[in-house]
């Protein structure tokens, strides 16, 4: 039988649940993925037109929240906005305004001024009443789970960074050496200057007392929360305090290596699950490894929805992309799943998000064509209602 996507109801009161997240119960919204730093993509990214496809596309499907890139995703050395100790000191590691000229373009022309494109998205999408969430890659400037190898300048990756001239000062050696990131060894550098130390324990808190706390105090009217990604690679209390003390209704998620079963890893520190599941780059997000995850948030209760320990509350919320890895590949699934799993979450008092592909070619700063039909087709699932799939039983 066809079942109301309606929420469900248990006599839990709203006010002892102990979330921030609450707002987000039964509710979905949306993630995007922005490259940040110095870059085509970033300085050139056009927030309007965004607005305007979601305006005229989905916002009559109400979602209620969009997850930014904040920094790179799964890289801590580059942001979309600029920073007072970065911007200066690691060249190319935050976005700019260019001119017309992208071959003249360098972050250190006095022409290119600091662009904040995460405040523009911000701004943008209040015009919309969705609310912004900011993503974050947890190991921050020092690169503590990629390594320095992956940093954005290693080794002249950067056409803006010469590291064979860098890196002899910065290692104090006089044999010529170009294999090394400048601005991990900068960031690396200035830590040990302002804390007497740069072990990794000393980068985490500077981590969270030196980029997030500056995030979080300048966005702190407008920004919905942050979802930290990389759990293990910094310190959840100390990103939490500097987060809580400038937003003290911030939604917080933390994504950690176990993800199934979905519930509450990050006691006491979470306001919902971070809610990815399997890599997608095994298997495909609506493949049955997940849907143990819907079963979870469907057996949930007092209060429907949430995961409790010693009662702190932790939203049940699922975060996965349209795509079978994340911002390539093809659709990962059948239009019914989707429509059905999506339903039965929100049904549950839990909350979904979708990570959708940003376009190609002149369409780079819209949702691409096939995922906003996608979108649009379980969307409109919403209203019908869904038919249980055996397919996973």
């Amino acid at each position: 039988p066809t079942k109301s996507p309606s929420k469900e109801q248990d006599t839990f009161p709203l006010n002892d649940i102990d979330s921030e997240a609450t707002w987000m119960s039964s509710r979905h919204g949306l993630s995007i993925q922005i490259l940040g730093g110095f870059n085509y993509h970033a300085n050139y990214y056009k927030v309007r037109e965004l607005i305007s496809q979601i305006r005229k596309y989905l916002i009559k499907y109400n979602p209620a929240w969009i997850i930014i890139t904040l920094s790179s995703y799964s890289y801590g050395d580059r942001y979309i906005a600029p920073h007072s100790v970065l911007t200066d000191m690691n060249i190319g590691s935050t976005t700019k305004t260019v001119g017309t000229q992208w071959r003249r373009a360098h972050p250190k022309h006095r022409l290119n001024n600091d662009r904040d494109l995460f405040q523009e998205l911000i701004d943008g999408f209040t015009t919309i009443n969705i609310k912004v969430i900011a993503y974050m890659a947890g190991e921050g400037p020092a690169m503590l789970r990629n390594g320095e190898e992956k940093a954005f300048d290693y080794d002249n990756s950067s056409p803006y960074v010469d590291s064979c001239e860098l890196c002899p000062k910065l290692l104090n050696t006089s044999s010529p050496f170009c294999r090394c990131a400048p601005s991990v060894q900068q960031w690396k550098q200035y830590v040990l200057k302002k804390y007497n130390d740069d072990n990794d324990a000393t980068l985490q808190r500077a981590f969270a007392e030196v980029i997030v706390a500056e995030y979080a105090k300048r966005y702190k009217e407008t920004l919905a929360g942050f979802f930290f990604d990389q759990e293990l690679y910094m310190d959840k209390k100390q990103v939490y305090d500097v987060v809580r003390a400038h937003i003290p209704h911030a939604v917080m998620a933390f994504n950690q290596p176990q993800r199934l079963p979905l519930t509450q890893y990050n006691y006491p520190y979470e306001d919902c699950t971070f809610g990815m599941l399997s890599d997608p780059t095994n298997s495909l997000p609506s493949s049955c490894e997940n849907y143990s995850a819907i079963k979870a948030i469907e057996e949930t209760s007092f209060p429907r929805g949430y995961f409790s320990v010693n009662g702190k509350h932790s939203l049940a919320h699922i975060n996965v992309p349209t795509r079978s890895n994340w911002n390539d590949d093809q659709i990962a699934w059948n239009n019914e799943k989707a429509a059905e799993w999506f339903s039965r979450v929100l049904r549950a008092n839990g909350a979904w998000t979708w990570n959708v592909k940003l376009g190609r070619g002149r369409e780079f700063s819209l949702i691409d064509r096939e995922d906003l039909r996608f979108l649009v087709i379980v969307y409109e699932g919403l209203k019908v209602g869904y038919v249980e799939s055996q397919d996973c039983l």
